[in-house]
């Protein structure tokens, strides 16, 4: 392995840099010091060369990886990424998804620092033995760059992996096309739009290493290993996203390190961002940072599916901190917030089942999975299912009014109406929606099709708190306003009142991709503490598309301004 790491040396002049070697272990102001400059190291470097030591790959897999090649250079033209070529290539060659899961189960892809490498440098280069089957000894590796991994995650994307699995693709795609955007900085971002994805990156890095493994320093006592792992964590994100400021050395003496739980680090993280004027803070929609055994505070982690701003940013609210923020609401006037029929339930159940009978679903085997996993995809499917029962009921035409599908990714669809006409062919344009239509012929199959992606890829980026408990616990619904127009929101299934409302500095049309539908509790001084008063507790954040117009002063009941938002308290 090493000799193959000296070929990638492209002459004399060019050295090696390894972190192990090249830092003195022993020395920890060295080591803090140097912390600090790691992004200039791999950032300067021409490439880094990443030794998957972990993994083998065989015949099968290196015989998949070649076709795969012949694929790209014969057949996928310049400038055009392979699935866009052909979306199904990898769904019809196992061994090809065989060597994708070996890589994302490679140790590498665990470590905290590694994930900054990814990051921040320029080209990766990934080798990985071979082996032989018929010579127990074999010294071939096996040679492929960043890019070719990059697209066979996105080539996996129609291929169902287990939940670690999907999740572990959804962080490396993250981190692999956040480190594209280095590439266009110099000529094509302003420096406005290098602002706002310099803070886009920030979150991408908190979602990315915050889940990886960080040991801490082994010369601490074992109980403060993990706090100051997470210390490290809050370093690599400031160092990889390029924000200019670093961790002070102090914060990793130990009676600073106690209580520098995850909840706590990735909170301190969010209130920097917030402070540099980032509104995606306010529309996180991961799971609820719990800071102390029955405290919730109101932010959110950021999930990789919360969008993006693309223009410019509203001034954010003064007064905040980690228990409340202060700020304007706007109140829709709606009388209630309508979850799917039952009519639409039971049309929508049939049509996802029959959709992994005519092969347009790829699932796992389900008796293949984990206990939790069953649980998970069971309650994901619920969720799918009264989504698409939602727009049954909002009816085709809801969809001809959007520039882009709702809470579909950008591009998946050119024109809304290929949507709408695909749920016109399936279920008919009233409320005789026929059911034995769904099959039979080639323009109703691929109708099927298209509904069948823009419901799962709607999920991946809609559902507050994408895991097992939020699938589980929230539902959508969807409201008539004042001006006529429906919308879907998404809201938590307990059977309690909530208000929904959104921050006026969200109000613009620049974050109507976000999840700026805050889904409050109304919280009365006797259940709060005195010094709340009467005011709100956030339950959570919630995407919110439809055909309202939320620029329109009328939309809305009344504005509430200055008012506090806790954190959630339970038992």
């Amino acid at each position: 392995m090493f000799e193959a790491i000296l070929q990638e040396l492209e002459s004399d002049h060019e050295g090696l840099w390894c972190d192990q070697v090249c830092i003195n272990q022993l020395d920890q102001a060295e080591k803090k010091s140097m912390i600090g400059a790691k992004d200039i190291i791999y950032k300067s470097a021409r490439a880094v060369i990443v030794a998957l030591d972990d993994i083998e790959f065989d015949e099968r897999d290196t015989a998949a990886l070649r076709e795969y090649a012949d694929f790209v250079i014969k057949e996928v033209p310049d400038g055009t990424l392979p699935f866009y070529r052909d979306p199904s290539y990898m769904k019809t060659r196992p061994h090809l998804q065989s060597c994708l899961k070996k890589i994302i189960y490679s140790e590498y892809f665990e470590r905290a620092w590694c994930g900054h490498e990814l990051a921040v440098g320029k080209e990766h280069v990934f080798l990985a033995r071979f082996h032989d089957d018929g010579t127990e000894v074999s010294n071939k590796i096996v040679r492929f760059t960043g890019e070719v991994l990059c697209t066979l995650l996105e080539l996996s994307l129609l291929v169902e992996l287990s939940p670690d699995e999907a999740n572990e693709r959804k962080l490396m795609l993250a981190i692999l096309f956040m480190r594209l955007y280095q590439d266009y900085k110099p000529a094509e971002l302003t420096d406005d739009t290098l602002r706002i994805q310099l803070q886009h990156n920030f979150m991408i890095m908190m979602t990315v290493i915050f889940p990886m493994k960080a040991g801490g320093d082994p010369l601490l006592p074992y109980e403060l290993r993990a706090y100051d792992g997470n210390n490290d964590k809050v370093s690599i994100v400031l160092n990889g996203s390029e924000s200019g400021l670093m961790l002070n050395r102090t914060m990793h003496t130990p009676d600073k390190l106690l209580g520098a739980t995850r909840s706590v680090c990735l909170q301190r993280l969010m209130l920097v961002t917030l402070a540099e004027g980032n509104p995606l803070v306010l529309c996180t929609t991961g799971a609820p940072l719990q800071l102390t055994s029955n405290t919730y505070s109101w932010l959110n982690e950021f999930q990789t599916g919360d969008g993006n701003v693309n223009e410019g940013w509203s001034p954010l609210p003064p007064n905040w901190n980690c228990r409340y923020i202060e700020l304007d609401l706007l109140i829709p006037h709606i009388d209630s917030i309508h979850t799917a029929s039952r009519v639409s339930i039971d049309i929508a159940t049939k049509f996802l089942s029959e959709c992994k009978d005519h092969s347009i679903s790829s699932g796992p085997l389900f008796e293949s999975l984990t206990a939790t996993e069953q649980e998970f995809w069971l309650a994901r499917v619920t969720f799918a299912t009264r989504l698409l029962a939602c727009y049954l009921d909002l009816g085709h035409a809801w969809f001809e009014c959007f520039p882009q599908p709702p809470g579909i990714a950008q591009g998946f669809l050119q024109d809304p109406r290929i949507l709408s006409n695909a749920i016109v062919q399936l279920f008919g344009e009233y409320e005789d929606r026929p059911r034995e239509r769904w099959w039979g012929k080639s323009k109703r199959h691929k109708a099927a099709q298209v509904l069948y992606r823009a419901i799962w890829s709607a999920i991946e980026r809609s559902c507050p708190n994408a895991t097992l408990e939020g699938f589980r616990d929230w539902e959508p619904g969807w409201f008539e306003a004042v001006d006529g127009g429906r919308t879907i929101c998404f809201v938590p299934n307990d059977g309690k009142e909530y208000t929904l409302a959104i921050p006026d500095v969200l109000r613009n049309e620049t974050y109507e991709r976000l999840a700026r539908g805050w889904i409050l509790e109304k919280q009365s001084s006797d259940s709060g503490g005195c010094e709340r008063g009467q005011t709100w507790v956030l339950r959570g954040k919630s995407r919110i598309f439809g055909t309202s117009n939320f620029e329109n002063t009328g939309t809305f009941a009344r504005n509430t301004r200055w008012k506090r938002v806790w954190e959630r308290q339970f038992e």
